[in-house]
C-alpha cells in the first residue's frame, strides 16, 4: 500500500491515506487538482493494479474530461459488473463512441474466458467484478477498500496448478 506521503505525478499532488477501520483497512484517496482517470492509471496500489487487464487500463487512460462526466453520471446509477449491459446502454444514449469502446473492452475481457475450466472462469469473473467496482468507485470519488484484491490473490493460489497455468497463459498482462 502506498505511504501517507504525497506523491507527485505529472506535477499534481496525490496522497493515499490508509486508516484502520475495525479489521478492514480503508485506502482513502485524496486528490488535489487531478482527473479521476489519472488516478486510475498512475496511483492504484500495486496489488490492485496488477489485477487489471491491459485493455481496462488503456480504456481508463483514454477517457476525456467530457467522457469522464458521462461515466460519472452513468456509474451513479449502474456501478457493478452485474449491471454492465445497462451501464453500456446508458453510456450509448449519451456517447455512442464511448459505448463502442466499452463494448470492445468487454469483448476482450470475455475472450480471456475461452477454453478455461468452470473454476477458472468463476475466478476470472470475480476479478473483473472487482476491477469494474474499483473503476466505478474511483470515477465517483467513493471511498475504496482493497481487501478484495488480497482475497483474489489468495484465491488464485488455491486454484489447481492447471487452472493457474491456463489463467496465466490467457492473461499474460495480469499478475494474479
Amino acid at each position: 500500500m502506498p505511504s501517507d506521503q504525497p506523491a507527485i505525478v505529472a506535477g499534481k499532488s496525490v496522497q493515499w491515506s490508509v486508516k484502520p477501520v475495525g479489521r478492514t483497512r480503508h485506502a482513502l484517496l485524496k486528490i488535489r487538482d487531478r482527473k479521476q482517470r489519472d488516478v486510475m492509471i498512475c496511483d492504484l496500489p500495486p496489488n490492485v493494479k496488477c489485477l487489471f487487464p491491459k485493455e481496462n487500463l488503456e480504456f481508463a487512460g483514454s477517457i476525456s474530461e467530457n467522457e469522464a462526466k458521462t461515466l460519472k453520471e452513468v456509474f451513479a446509477k449502474h456501478s457493478t459488473f452485474d449491471e454492465i449491459g445497462e451501464m453500456i446502454e446508458a453510456v450509448e444514449a449519451k456517447s455512442p463512441e464511448l459505448s463502442k469502446r466499452m463494448r470492445d473492452v468487454l469483448a476482450k475481457n470475455c475472450s480471456r474466458l475461452n477454453d478455461l475450466t468452470p473454476a477458472a472462469v468463476d475466478y476470472s469473473k470475480k476479478c473483473i467484478h472487482f476491477v469494474t467496482n474499483v473503476m466505478c468507485n474511483l470515477t465517483l470519488g467513493k471511498q475504496l477498500t482493497f481487501d478484495e484484491a488480497d482475497k483474489l490473490h489468495k484465491a488464485f493460489k488455491e486454484l489447481s496448478t492447471e487452472d493457474q497455468a491456463a489463467l496465466k497463459k490467457k492473461n499474460p498482462d495480469v499478475n494474479f
